[in-house]
């Protein structure tokens, strides 16, 4: 007569625990590949060097705005510059791909978060996911443009913040989005105040130090400064009923422009946009390397 052993709860739990730790430990693996691969480093730097240029022409273009030679001050208008530019086709094909090369960078560098706290482990890693987003963003822009796509940025937000105002669910859409946008914009001065952006860099001695780190601080504070005005706006189109007030960076910082001393407002965000481009350029030349 056969018998059968039923295993315990405590050997199954022990089962489940070993499936976890092999899954966890194949990820880490495959993140560190990744991560160390000289071909995506190499990309990646290109990568954070396209973000720089493409901040560093908001900033010019804010600055522009501020003194009365307009521009589109936002991604769009930046990424139409350089599509005007000899070369411009080449250098947005390689953005692109440099771009999307630093999002997959940037989301393998989640696995590898140390933090005493378990808190601030997952919140450092959905930073890196976040940031990785970020990047694919952006490289998808470029990759529009690389194609031959144009937008009319301003006009296009316009209208869909009309159409979302016309319906309770989109004006909650629109709600959430401009509080999800304020969030990132906190987040991101609160990054440059506290400074946590040093963890993105490493290598660094003597006078770089401090020239990185002053950067990183007020390219963070700039561009979130901005952000928190783009979702503030969002939430006064919701209250107001206006889809004019929603109108992106671009129309972020063009209404800076309109208020008191807007356009000393607006030259020091431009010129923190430029500074943020900068500390890209600083992070891309000392990457960081997982350990």
């Amino acid at each position: 007569m056969s018998s059968s052993v039923v295993p315990s709860d405590a050997a199954a739990e022990d089962t489940a625990d070993e499936s976890a730790e092999s899954r966890r430990e194949r990820l880490e693996s495959a993140a560190l590949r990744i991560n160390s691969n000289p071909t995506v480093r190499g990309a990646a730097r290109v990568g954070l060097g396209a973000n720089a240029l493409v901040h560093g022409l908001i900033g010019a273009l804010a600055i522009g705005v501020a003194n009365g030679y307009g521009g589109q001050a936002d991604q769009t208008g930046a990424l139409d510059a350089i599509s005007q530019t000899p070369g411009g086709f080449f250098i947005l094909w390689s953005a692109a791909i440099a771009l999307g090369a630093l999002a997959l960078w940037q989301l393998s560098d989640a696995a590898f978060v140390t933090a005493p706290a378990r808190r601030t482990r997952v919140t450092r890693r959905l930073g890196d996911m976040f940031r990785s987003i970020g990047f694919l963003s952006v490289g998808a822009g470029t990759l529009f443009f690389a194609l031959g796509g144009r937008s009319e940025n301003e006009d296009l937000t316009h209208s869909i913040s009309e159409k979302l105002l016309g319906t309770p669910w989109g004006i909650t859409i629109l709600l959430l989005a401009g509080l999800l946008v304020g969030t990132v914009g906190g987040t991101s001065i609160y990054r440059g105040v506290s400074r946590t952006f040093r963890q993105e860099i490493e290598g660094m001695s003597g006078l770089v130090i401090i020239v990185v780190d002053v950067l990183g601080v007020l390219g963070y504070v700039a561009k979130g400064f901005a952000l928190l005005v783009v979702g503030l706006l969002a939430i006064l189109a919701v209250i107001h009923t206006e889809p004019d007030q929603a109108g992106g960076l671009d129309g972020a910082l063009k209404y800076l422009a309109t208020l008191p001393s807007g356009a000393v407002l607006l030259d020091v965000v431009g010129a923190g946009f430029i500074a943020y481009a900068l500390y890209l350029i600083g992070r891309a030349i000392y990457l960081p390397r997982a350990t």
